[in-house]
């Protein structure tokens, strides 16, 4: 031991009594350099939409407890990205399992990551959501970044909602997300100096009048656009939304194009889709509940993406839709098409005659009426 330069490591634990640290068990996150630099250089590409990806890595334990080390990650291509909300599409599964398969094969996928540009670091309803339905293993987290602003932040499952963390570890130097929220100079003496914490405090004030300001210029195009556009509805639409398109082109409802979207007429063409057939729509002023079973995750997550898209509801309720994980096989079905049709993949349909390995002689031509169980 050196008297004259001494270092906590130096510490000989065998010479002082043991005792539990007054402090709750924490899971904590490390994640490597080369991930993390991935992630904000996809996330400084457009600062005008919410872009996302999964985060890669594995789940360890110490005496200290669980710890998450994120080692990878994969952009959501193909994704429904708008300024306010992004939002997977099947494309987008798709795209990810293929590069996880290839690249990444020995890890698991622990949460995922997107931006706010402009707007801060929180969850939004949707945002839980998207967590709740798609990453709600207690190890899988949430990590948002807004790349104008330069904060970003952690968050973990916690009594069955999400909470941020306080600290995680950079190439195994700790971070604490309050410090990385706002890059300010430091003074000599190696704190914010008056100018800077005028600055934040002055950019904290007027941050609430720009998103009002930015949401009602928002507010007024869109208006001039429907107005414009409201003899083709049809035009408004964009992923996930092209499924809504496609119906409206149908024999279905061939004038509801020239309509306005309401509940009732959304209930009507939701039906037409067999993967929908136990769902029902009702609309109760603005707001959108829906009622019924799915046969996974993702089509309740589609549904919710369909609704928001096909009119000016202010919130959808799908806290009515039960996941059966069955679907009922029709003649003439393979497994593959019943994978495409249910997972937005083909090539899913190995999975599905892995749960399902009793009931299926032949994928290319399971018996009609077979219950199956669909893995999500």
């Amino acid at each position: 031991m050196n008297k004259n330069s001494p270092d906590f490591t130096e510490i000989l634990l065998k010479d002082f009594p043991e005792k539990k640290f007054p402090e709750q068990q924490k899971y904590r996150i490390a994640i490597s350099g080369k991930a993390y630099r991935a992630i904000h250089e996809h996330a400084m590409e457009n600062t005008g939409i919410e872009i996302c990806g999964v985060l890669i890595g594995q789940v360890y334990k110490d005496p200290s407890g669980p710890f998450l080390e994120i080692t990878g990650m994969i952009r959501g291509e193909h994704a429904d990205n708008q300024a306010g909300q992004v939002m997977f599409t099947h494309e987008t599964w798709s795209y990810i399992n293929t590069i996880k398969d290839d690249q990444f094969a020995g890890s698991q996928i622990v949460g995922w990551y997107h931006t706010h540009p402009r707007f801060g670091i929180f969850l939004s309803d949707q945002d839980f959501f998207i967590h709740k339905n798609f990453f709600n293993n207690p190890w899988q987290i949430a990590f948002v970044v807004d790349p104008v602003t330069q904060e970003e932040g952690f968050f973990i499952w916690h009594n069955g909602t999400m909470m941020p963390v306080r600290q995680f570890w950079l190439e195994g130097e700790e971070k604490h997300i309050a410090e990385s929220f706002v890059n300010v100079e430091k003074t000599s003496a190696g704190a914010p100096g008056e100018a800077d914490k005028t600055e934040l405090r002055d950019e904290k004030e007027i941050r609430p009048v720009k998103i009002i300001l930015g949401v009602l210029f928002l507010v007024v195009i869109g208006c001039a656009i429907f107005l414009v556009l409201k003899t083709n509805i049809k035009t408004l639409f964009t992923s996930p939304s092209t499924y809504l398109s496609e119906l409206f082109s149908s024999p279905w409802l061939p004038d509801a194009r020239d309509k306005m979207i309401t509940g009732a007429v959304l209930d009507s063409i939701i039906k037409k889709d067999k993967r929908y057939t136990e769902v029902r729509i009702v609309q109760k002023g603005a707001v959108i509940h829906c009622t019924g079973k799915v046969s996974t995750g993702e089509l309740k997550y589609l549904l919710g993406a369909i609704c928001q898209s096909a009119g000016n509801f202010d919130y959808v309720d799908l806290q009515g839709v039960a996941i059966t994980h069955k679907y009922t096989t029709s003649k003439g079905e393979s497994l593959i098409q019943i994978a495409g049709f249910l997972y937005g993949n083909p090539e899913r349909w190995k999975d599905i005659l892995k749960a399902n390995i009793t009931k299926v002689k032949d994928p290319a031509k399971p018996e009609p009426n077979t219950i199956l169980d669909i893995p999500e």
